[in-house]
């Protein structure tokens, strides 16, 4: 778990050195790097597991830390400061399938901590419903956003419903690929 702990610190190092440069970036040219607030985020978001372990004394293993710190890098970095959701290519979909996979390590945590029957029908269950509820709990984030605030998070690359659909069945299939590979370790494991 050492090497996790490494891992994680250059992560955070990578995040919030991006997020620095993008920052400088936009104080030299903001009409080109104008996502201020952005920047800013990829600063805070990797402190995260940080805030949730110290604050809110909750667990999050070393393993789900680096999952996470490694999925804002394609997800802000890329994705939003460089702005790769806008080509054409369906980026967009492979970071919502990466989101799916992040989320069902999030629900097996859950499940480590709080479930001890270790039901692995229930558990796969459990892993795909929660990936379901935390993708639809997105699109209704980006739904809001673009409502109240005029974005366009859910214009990007298609319109409205279509997008909509896609992120969900993205996020989805990378849920039960990765529910599907939990349980077989878990069933492994016993």
């Amino acid at each position: 778990m050492k090497h996790l702990k490494k891992i994680n610190a250059c992560l955070v190092t990578i995040n919030i050195i991006a997020g620095l440069v993008f920052i400088i970036l936009h104080c030299i040219n903001a009409e080109q790097f104008p996502k201020l607030l952005s920047y800013f985020a990829t600063i805070f978001l990797p402190l995260v597991p940080v805030v949730f372990r110290k604050i809110f004394h909750l667990p999050i293993s070393d393993a789900l830390e680096t999952a996470f710190l490694a999925f804002l890098i394609p997800a802000m970095v890329i994705g939003i400061d460089i702005d790769l959701y806008k080509c054409p290519w369906h980026y967009d979909k492979i970071v919502h399938c990466a989101s799916g996979v992040l989320t069902a390590f999030v629900a097996k945590e859950i499940l480590d901590h709080c479930y001890k029957d270790k039901n692995i029908l229930f558990m796969l269950l459990f892993i795909i419903a929660f990936t379901a509820l935390i993708a639809v709990a997105w699109e209704i984030y980006e739904f809001s956003y673009d409502q109240l605030f005029q974005g366009h998070m859910q214009t990007l690359i298609s319109e409205g419903i279509t997008d909509t659909m896609w992120d969900l069945i993205s996020a989805l299939i990378g849920g039960f690929a990765a529910a599907f590979c939990l349980m077989f370790a878990q069933k492994k494991s016993r």
